[in-house]
């Protein structure tokens, strides 16, 4: 006799226990295989204990996540960052000198950029000459990178070709980044979203969830309302669905 149908699952943690909602959240990601296992006993319980390792793997390991260095410069910009002058090497502009910031000084932490409320906590974004260019007049010129060393600050920068050339490499001189790409403000300072767009650094998937986790935490966006788009202006999938299954592949690799 085949075993009896079991339409409901169990969550393993308390309700007032953020894990549960979390689980409830990871359970209700269902793929066809899931849906056919789930009607029985044994493949209900080898989901739950699937989705209860990907909630604990999600708490465990969501700030290192977020603070992980995931952008390593794209191989084709490497003569920029290990040569002389640090030669451009994309298609427009080819061997023009690009700017690097001395990591030596304190100068990187001139073009630091915080927020609260969602909005730029400074005048406006600086050029590469060091000008402060108000908000409305910055257009989708706004770029950034994103270290962990940088806490709770972007390192954002008008992006320009003259009066000299500065890239997404100009910030960490070439280094890996966790975050990659441009601002898009409002008139008055306020975070529209962020576009992960750069060449240099090819952000992925999982750059977008780590955006949308750190701009939560610090200030830029309401839990959940995260505007973060791809290269081409496509909301990435943010969701607390797509979070858990990043950060548990990510915690994954690293054990490896």
């Amino acid at each position: 006799m085949s075993a009896p149908r079991q339409p409901k699952h169990q969550n393993p943690y308390q309700p007032d226990d953020e894990r549960h909602q979390l689980f409830e959240t990871a359970w209700s990601k269902k793929t066809s295989w899931g849906n056919f296992t789930g009607m029985w006993d044994s493949g209900r319980k080898a989901r739950e204990a699937r989705v209860q390792a990907r909630v604990e793997s999600f708490v465990a390991n969501r700030n290192a996540f977020v603070a992980d260095h995931g952008l390593p410069l794209q191989p084709s910009y490497h003569p920029e960052r290990d040569l002389p002058n640090h030669p451009y090497t994309g298609f427009h502009g080819r061997g023009e000198p690009v700017k690097y910031l001395d990591r030596n000084t304190d100068d990187r932490q001139k073009f630091a950029v915080s927020f609260q409320g969602g909005v730029l906590q400074q005048q406006g974004i600086k050029n590469s000459q060091e000008q402060v260019i108000a908000p409305d007049r910055v257009g989708d010129k706004v770029m950034f990178t994103r270290r962990n060393s940088n806490a709770g600050t972007l390192l954002a920068m008008v992006k320009a070709s003259k009066p000299e050339r500065v890239q997404h490499s100009t910030f960490n001189a070439g280094l890996e980044v966790a975050n990659a790409g441009f601002i898009n403000l409002d008139a008055h300072g306020r975070v529209q979203s962020f576009k992960l767009s750069s060449g240099h650094y090819a952000p992925d998937a999982d750059s977008g969830v780590k955006m949308a986790m750190w701009s939560e935490q610090h200030g830029v966006f309401q839990p959940g309302t995260a505007r973060i788009e791809d290269h081409k202006g496509n909301v990435m999938d943010t969701s607390l669905q797509a979070r858990m299954f990043a950060v548990q592949k990510w915690a994954d690799k690293q054990k490896k």
